[in-house]
């Protein structure tokens, strides 16, 4: 899917290649999370949630998100969502709204060398079972760089490691464990060339959750 933005901040569509870069990542133990410091208008920020325990948890839309990922609660008590926003700079707080026993939300923000006049997120690939998860192969290669490939795992199993596998490498990754939640986020941009990656998580026992894919800036 392509989204079209029109930026504040940047002369829209100008200036030749566009790359991106890290500005900041944070995550929390609830629905609400502190944007990173240094952000600007025109930055691109991925929000990712993971809910669970008890009963089906739901999940509400941040203010001026794009939906990217949805993987709702089914037989087992848990799910995951993922979002996208070009910032406008004046952006303190991220408001998922996810209602469960427990939930982690991770937010990632990168800035672009010039201004971003479309997004495209392609089809996302989504696991949740009690078993262990398919590896994911989200591919961007086709596309033009720069391209951010995301990886997000959820379990309620307990504590354990941190989990999640990314080949080729990610360039970072967060994992986050409540007690009875963990959820582990991996990133990986690709400037010039994108490539394919693997995803993979095992089986941590209980409402395992693995979602996959990629935001292409142009």
């Amino acid at each position: 899917m392509l989204q079209v933005s029109e930026l504040s901040g940047f002369s829209a569509g100008g200036g030749g290649a566009i790359t991106l870069a890290l500005v900041g990542q944070n995550d929390t133990s609830n629905g609400n999370i502190t944007m990173p410091g240094g952000i600007a208008a025109g930055d691109l920020c991925y929000a990712g949630q993971y809910a669970g325990g008890g009963g089906a948890p739901s999940f509400g839309s941040p203010s001026g998100f794009t939906q990217v990922v949805d993987l709702p609660p089914s037989v087992i008590n848990a799910g995951m969502r993922g979002w996208y926003k070009i910032l406008t700079g004046s952006e303190t707080t991220i408001s998922g709204g996810g209602s469960a026993d427990e939930v982690t939300t991770f937010c990632l923000v990168l800035r672009p060398s010039r201004a971003i006049s479309a997004v495209n997120f392609g089809t996302w690939a989504t696991d949740l079972t009690g078993a262990n998860p398919a590896a994911q192969t989200p591919d961007p290669s086709a596309l033009p760089g720069p391209v951010v490939t995301i990886g997000m795992a959820g379990s309620l199993a307990g504590s354990f490691n941190a989990f999640g596998t990314f080949t080729p490498s990610a360039d970072n990754f967060y994992d986050r464990d409540t007690g009875n939640l963990q959820a582990w986020l991996g990133y990986r941009i690709d400037n010039v060339t994108p490539q394919a990656s693997t995803i993979d998580m095992a089986d941590e026992g209980s409402s395992n959750a693995l979602v996959s894919g990629y935001l292409a800036v142009s």
